[in-house]
């Protein structure tokens, strides 16, 4: 009778079990940075979104705000008293410059968050938030893990607008009266997923900045989809 297990069927056992694992383990990874990447930004829109509600307490309503102010007076004004954060950074004494990539894998060379007058801060969660004032409305950039690669949009690197009349919104929401073609529809309530992930250069696709990811997880209930373009 046998009584166990020889070494060369020990061997090729364990041998089966590493070609399994390294098969599995990358998705397996890949998957648990997705839920980490959606846990963070949900919870800097979390905070934001309190701290506009919050404010109103003391500021008044939202639609009657000053949203001709700079970022940083913006964020002093409005937000500053109503978050935690571990840092902030004004002015020259920002350390937080970083180049980012479009997901198409172009440099971003415009982007508000690269200006050391653009104010940035670490959230409690520690994230970092950086606002600036576009001319055209408030736009909050959302590092979620700050100096740290890829530095991508869509990755790490996320864009949420603030509205008038509903607070934090994600980066597209026709606030403005903008046509149809340059927004995403969710001003109308009605979220076209086909034009989050279409031909706009904001869209959310591997051709495109990646602007408009931090609408399409929303969209998709705070989920990372499987047509996501992660990279």
């Amino acid at each position: 009778m046998k009584k166990g297990f020889t070494l060369a069927e020990v061997l090729i056992t364990l041998g089966i079990i590493g070609i399994v694992a390294a098969m599995t383990m990358p998705s397996l990874i890949a998957e648990n940075r997705k839920k980490q990447t959606v846990t963070l930004l949900k919870q800097a829109y979390s905070i934001l979104s309190q701290a506009i509600i919050l404010s109103e307490t003391s500021s008044g309503s939202k639609e009657f705000w000053d949203y001709s102010l700079s970022g940083e007076d913006f964020y002093k004004t409005y937000i500053k008293p109503y978050v935690k954060t571990v840092n902030e950074y004004y002015g020259m004494e920002n350390p937080l410059e970083i180049t980012y990539k479009r997901l198409s894998g172009t440099d971003i060379t415009t982007l508000a968050y690269y200006d050391k007058l653009t104010p940035k801060v670490v959230l409690s969660n520690g994230t970092v938030a950086a606002f600036a004032n576009n001319g055209s409305g408030y736009i909050f950039y959302i590092d979620i893990n700050g100096k740290r690669l890829p530095n991508r949009y869509g990755i790490d690197l996320f864009a949420l607008s603030v509205s008038d009349k509903k607070g934090i919104v994600p980066f597209g929401y026709n606030t403005s009266g903008s046509s149809e073609e340059s927004s995403f529809f969710w001003g109308s309530d009605n979220p076209d997923r086909n034009v989050l992930t279409g031909t706009n250069p904001n869209a959310c696709n591997s051709k495109s900045s990646g602007a408009w990811c931090t609408a399409l997880i929303i969209y998709d209930n705070w989920e990372i989809k499987n047509d996501y373009p992660w990279r």
